[in-house]
């Protein structure tokens, strides 16, 4: 049995045990109505089972969900969003992404790294707060390595390299990539460090052909326990994912420490 499966195991037991102690009064039904006040509308409406607090759980028809703040610092769900050190040379979408830029005469060319943190992972905000988020959906999941000669993303579909054609620290906290690969010919991306000592960035991806750039938050993936995690946990089948609130990122950058 695995500690997820435990972990999920002792609420269940522990929601019964109270149901059976409280002069007749059902906490399990309040749970259900609960998660249903707790749409994915209106997820503000959390509440408490057991010390641990819920965004929102149900268990329906065979299904289950529960999407729950952890504050516990070693917990194992930070392990789910660790960027891999394997060895990518027998990655299908890696191979793909190398070859494509050999196709294109895009020689990589081996250079330190100027970032300190080289491996990011996504970073949400939920009512103005910094919190991890591991996925329901693995497909979901987006994460960045920078290594001496490629930028590379990881998504849905595997990791894909990308070549680093220039690097540079355009001040203290900044630096900015030009980048070529095969779903962005040509790409260039400023990283904004906000906060050194958890390691948060915003993500700018520069667009000099419309009016406005794209940004994202991001956290260096050895810093990631700086912040607690929201667990988006779906055991038996694939789920929704959390519609968290989209950042000020004007604001975000001016707070750089």
């Amino acid at each position: 049995m695995t500690k997820t499966l435990l972990i999920l195991l002792i609420l269940t037991v522990g929601i019964g045990l109270n149901a059976c102690n409280d002069k007749g009064k059902t906490p399990a039904k309040k749970v259900v109505e609960n998660s249903k006040k707790s749409s994915w509308f209106n997820y503000d409406s959390s509440f408490t089972v057991n010390d641990t607090i819920f965004l929102y759980r149900d268990e329906i028809a065979g299904t289950s969900q529960a999407v729950f703040f952890d504050e516990n610092r070693n917990s194992t769900f930070y392990d789910d969003l660790k960027v891999s050190n394997a060895d990518l040379s027998e990655d299908e979408s890696y191979r793909f992404s190398i070859n494509n830029l050999k196709e294109n005469n895009l020689k990589l060319i081996k250079q330190k790294p100027i970032i300190p943190d080289t491996k990011w992972v996504v970073l949400k905000q939920y009512k103005g707060q910094f919190y991890a988020y591991k996925v329901c959906d693995f497909y979901h999941q987006y994460q960045i390595s920078i290594n001496d000669s490629t930028y590379i993303e990881w998504t849905g579909e595997g990791p894909e390299a990308n070549q680093i054609e220039t690097q540079k620290k355009i001040d203290k906290n900044t630096y900015e990539y030009t980048l070529h690969g095969v779903m962005n010919k040509t790409q260039k991306i400023r990283i904004h460090i906000i906060d050194n000592e958890r390691g948060i960035a915003v993500f700018e991806s520069v667009h000099p052909e419309y009016n406005e750039n794209n940004f994202f938050l991001m956290i260096a993936s050895d810093k990631v326990k700086t912040v607690p995690i929201i667990v988006n946990n779906c055991k038996t089948s694939k789920q929704s994912e959390v519609p968290f609130e989209k950042p000020d990122y004007k604001a975000l950058l001016k707070t750089e420490k």
